[in-house]
Formats: C-alpha cells, structure tokens, sequence
C-alpha cells in the first residue's frame, strides 16, 4: 500500500467519522447535501481539505458530484468512505442505501 492511499484512507475515515453528524446537525436529514454545507464543517473541523472529493462523492449524486469536479471517480471515491460509515454515529438516515444496501450513514 503506497503512503497516498494510505493517507487518502485516513482522510476517508475521517469525514465519515464527522462528517455526517455536523452535516445533520447543521442542516438536518435531507436526501442530499450542496458543495458549500460539505465545505463549511471541513474548514471549521480541520478536516484535509485535499481530499473534499470524498465528502463531494459521499454526499451529493453523481449527477452534481461531475459538475463539482471533472476529473474524480465517484465509487472509487465513495468506496472507502462507505467502508468507515459503519464506525460513524447512526442517525437512521439511509441514503446510501440506493447503492449500499443495508449501510446507515448518519446522513441525508
């Protein structure tokens, strides 16, 4: 395992660990989240912002994820934020359920 990945899968754990609390407390259950409410808790929790490309690939569809960036690979990038979800907080919102059935994110 090279040290990008490794760091890349930290991050990952990272915003799954945060992310989907701060997101529901601050903007509450809704089935998808904007670039700027994704942004806004990675700047105030010091999360590596190298890597909002997971959180943009975590949170909004794929639809809205290509207009964000262009050149990432959405389930590449989703893949090891799911692998962390089962550690984050659950809250009982499901919305990766469309693609990962039976994970429960914490998140809308």
């Amino acid at each position: 395992m090279s040290f990008r990945s490794l760091v890349r899968r930290r991050a990952a754990k990272e915003y799954a660990r945060r992310l989907p609390g701060t997101l529901l407390q601050g903007y509450g259950a809704t089935q998808f989240h904007t670039a700027a409410q994704i942004e806004a808790p990675v700047g105030k929790a010091r999360q590596p912002p190298k890597y909002i490309t997971i959180g943009y690939a975590a949170f909004p569809p794929e639809d809205a994820f290509r207009q964000l960036t262009a050149n990432g690979d959405y389930k590449f990038l989703r893949a090891p934020f799911k692998r962390y979800l089962t550690t984050a907080p659950a809250y009982g919102i499901d919305p990766l359920d469309r693609e990962y059935p039976g994970v429960t994110s914490g998140f809308g």
